[in-house]
């Protein structure tokens, strides 16, 4: 059965617009032919996530796709990285095999680093040895990200094994390098890693550029960094791409890669570098055999209203308008890995001796943060006006064992009166909570042990929470529940004071050990620039 599909055609390979006719037969583009008719309507490349958690969004990947389709996305590189530390390798088979349920065109990375750190404590490890089959999946296209940067420095036979199978089954290799420049970043691309999406500073990705990387420019949840290198898209088009990295459901549901491309034109950058970043360049580097809108091509693209917003109308992949209906998705069956039994409010006592304590320091719209010291009479003196200060208790504990919980403060979250825990949390999704009262706080903690994973927002009066019955990270609920949860679960935060936008995916990160400064894990308060933990 032939189709064909009128517009104004955006060609990214003569950077033109005209008015053409596609004839679509066999799920693929038959012919492209000029038209003498005047259209308000625009035919180009879906867009690609080149890099992304589907945990992030609390999603089932096939529910990912039903709201990304959405936003004209048609494909993304996923990295399960979150749910193998939580269940190894079958936990990135249950990924793949959902996401064959999707809308969207799915595929992954083998998540490089299980764990991310010898400093906390992961449910899985993950080998080389582990990775034989997973590369020569079709729906395989990368090694994910290497965050154990250091070890790639000092050349671990591990690591380094990992990305010589990658290389030699045709698999990219992806990177994670904030901040690392100089001698450092030179070793670290000639093993052949060949992108890196944790650039905050035009000048550090210009200099990963000319040694031979792509960047990816990412603009997520919490993580935000188009306004620093949104002039690459110009300045280097071919080397640059985007992603989202981590995304909430109800931020999905409003926005995807779109809303990247729509401030890249708001920022005056050339249309088709912008819409080439979006789509060309990631389908070209991961091998992703997508249709460009060439003649032989599937029949994948999307129709807009405007060049200005980027909101889809029609998405079409392989001949078929997604939009119109959703695939049926099979009942899931969840995977999860969660062993911790409850806690008493005795074991989140912080004891401190005659040294000063370290304080995590959030920053709002960034992975990184700071610290600073305080005494203990410093301390004591803070907390005795809660209603004045902004030091929180912050607890992480495994979900893997029964260890004693490990107790610090942080300041920036700003909330009153109550607590929040959950287990997601970057990298090995342990138990992280934050609180201002150890009986909330507690009580926070020992909720969401009964949930045996989600999110929990608490205080003297009430308990709103999300259960992730998927490894303690997503939800087998539709896109619509889980979102009205957060929408519910977000309001809850404002009503106790939290100063951040996004204070779950703040939290999440507050436990990623491979980004600066100070971090906490279930084994101790962790100095990342000096990769050890701080005794006090």
């Amino acid at each position: 059965m032939r189709q064909v599909i009128e517009g104004n055609l955006v060609d990214i390979y003569n950077d033109k617009i005209y008015p053409a006719k596609i004839t679509i037969a066999d799920k693929k583009i038959l012919e492209i032919s000029l038209s003498d008719k005047a259209y308000d309507n625009y035919i180009m490349p879906g867009f690609v996530d080149a890099h992304m958690h589907i945990e992030s969004t609390m999603l089932s990947p096939a529910e990912f796709g039903r709201l990304a389709k959405k936003q004209g996305t048609i494909s993304v590189v996923a990295d399960p990285h979150e749910i193998a530390n939580v269940c190894g390798v079958e936990g990135v088979k249950w990924m793949m095999d959902n996401s064959k349920q999707a809308d969207i065109k799915i595929k992954f990375a083998i998540p490089s680093c299980v764990p991310a750190t010898k400093f906390e404590t992961s449910g899985y490890t993950i080998l080389a040895d582990d990775m034989k089959d997973l590369v020569k999946d079709k729906d395989i296209v990368a090694l994910g990200e290497v965050m154990s940067y250091v070890d790639v420095i000092n050349n671990d036979s591990e690591i380094i094994a990992k990305i010589k199978l990658c290389l030699d089954n045709s698999l990219v290799v992806d990177g994670h390098a904030p901040a690392l420049s100089g001698e450092d970043i030179r070793k670290y691309c000639k093993t052949g890693i060949s992108t890196d999406h944790e650039c905050s500073d035009l000048d550090e990705a210009i200099e990963k550029i000319k040694l031979g990387m792509n960047i990816l420019i990412r603009e997520g949840s919490s993580a935000r960094d188009f306004n620093s290198l949104y002039k690459l898209i110009d300045k280097y088009p071919e080397s640059t791409m985007l992603c989202t990295d981590d995304l909430h459901a109800e931020d999905l549901q409003k926005f995807h890669i779109n809303r990247i491309v729509s401030q890249a034109i708001a920022k005056s950058c050339d249309l088709f570098n912008t819409i080439r970043a979006a789509s060309y360049n990631p389908n070209k580097h991961y091998g992703l055999n997508l249709g460009m809108l060439k003649v032989g091509d599937s029949a994948d693209f999307i129709i807009c209203d405007n060049l200005k917003d980027f909101t889809p109308s029609s998405v079409f992949i392989e001949g078929e308008d997604v939009l119109l209906n959703d695939k049926e998705v099979e009942s899931l069956n969840p995977i999860n890995n969660f062993v911790r039994e409850k806690i008493q409010k005795q074991d989140i006592v912080l004891r401190v001796g005659e040294k000063p304590i370290p304080v995590i320091v959030v920053e709002e719209g960034s992975l990184l943060t700071d610290f600073e010291y305080i005494s203990a009479s410093e301390l004591k003196s803070i907390l005795e006006k809660p209603e004045s200060n902004d030091y929180l208790k912050i607890v992480s504990m495994s979900r893997y064992n029964n260890e004693k919980p490990i107790v610090a403060y942080i300041k920036g979250f700003g909330i009153k009166n109550a607590a929040i825990a959950q287990s997601i949390m970057h990298d090995s999704h342990n138990i992280i909570a934050v609180g201002s009262d150890d009986e909330i706080l507690c009580s926070a903690i020992n909720k969401l042990i009964d949930l045996k994973g989600g999110i929990v927002v608490g205080n003297s009066e009430k308990i709103e929470f999300l259960k992730l019955d998927i490894a303690g990270l997503m939800s087998s609920m539709s896109s619509d529940m889980v979102i009205e949860k957060l929408n519910r679960l977000h309001e809850f935060t404002r009503d106790i004071k939290s100063k951040l936008e996004s204070p779950f995916l703040t939290l999440a990160f507050m436990g990623l050990l491979v980004i600066p400064k100070l971090k906490i894990s279930d084994l101790g308060i962790f100095d990342v620039e000096e990769q050890k933990i701080i005794e006090f």
